[in-house]
C-alpha cells in the first residue's frame, strides 16, 4: 500500500501560544493530503485528531480545545486504525505557560517606636503551590483618607518564599505587597490589605 503524503497546517495564531497554567487553549488549522493526481485535498471528513476528541471537517478544517499544562502540544491523527493509506504527520504548538502567584500570611505590625514590620510569603504554582524564592516584592502604603498608594520599597524573598521588611511610619494607613512577573512565566499578584494605626 502506498501512503498518500499529508500535512497538518496550523493557523498562524495556533503555532505559539502564551496561556495561564491550566487555562483552556484553542488550536486551529487544516489537514490536507496530496491525491494521486497531485492536487491537495482535505483528509477524509471525520478523521479523528489526537490527543483529544476533535475531528476534521469536510473542508479539512479543525479546532481543538484542551488545557494548557504542557510546553508543547502535538496535533496528529489515529492513522493506523482509521486510514492506513494516509501518511502519519504531526504539527507542534509551542506553549508558554504562565504560572499563578499568590501571597499568604501577609501582615503589617507596628511597635512602640512606630516601626512597621511587613512579613509574608510569596507562592507560585509550578505545577504545585510552593514558596517562590529569590523574587522581588514591592511594598505600598495608602495613607488614611488618601486614594493614592505610595511606593515604599522592596525586598527579595528567601528560598522558601518568605520576606520581611521594616519601615518607620508616622501615619495611619494600609500596607500591601505586590509581585510583578520578572521572567514572563508568572502572573502578577497582590497581597491582602493590612491597616496599621499609628498613635501620635
Amino acid at each position: 500500500m502506498v501512503q498518500q503524503k499529508a500535512a497538518i497546517v496550523l493557523d498562524a495564531d495556533s503555532r505559539h501560544l502564551t496561556v495561564p497554567y491550566g487555562q483552556s487553549i484553542k488550536i486551529t488549522g487544516k489537514a490536507v493530503r496530496r491525491a494521486s493526481d497531485g492536487t491537495l485535498k482535505p483528509v477524509p471528513v471525520g478523521t479523528p485528531l489526537q490527543p483529544g476528541t476533535a475531528t476534521v471537517g469536510a473542508d479539512g478544517r479543525f479546532a481543538r480545545t484542551l488545557q494548557g499544562y504542557n510546553n508543547q502540544v502535538s496535533t496528529t491523527w489515529m492513522y493506523e486504525r482509521s486510514y492506513p493509506w494516509l501518511q502519519y504527520v504531526h504539527a507542534t504548538t509551542q506553549v508558554d505557560i504562565q504560572y499563578p502567584t499568590s501571597f499568604s500570611g501577609f501582615t503589617a505590625r507596628i511597635d512602640a517606636a512606630n516601626r512597621v514590620t511587613v512579613t509574608g510569603t510569596l507562592n507560585h504554582k509550578a505545577p504545585t503551590w510552593k514558596g517562590y524564592g529569590g523574587q522581588p516584592v514591592f511594598f505600598y502604603f495608602l495613607p488614611a483618607g488618601s486614594s493614592t498608594p505610595t511606593y515604599m520599597g522592596q525586598a527579595t524573598t528567601a528560598a522558601d518564599g518568605t520576606f520581611r521588611r521594616a519601615f518607620t511610619s508616622d501615619r495611619t494607613g494600609t500596607w500591601s505587597a505586590q509581585y510583578r512577573d520578572s521572567d514572563t512565566k508568572h502572573l502578577n499578584s497582590a497581597s491582602r490589605l493590612d491597616e496599621v494605626a499609628v498613635t501620635p
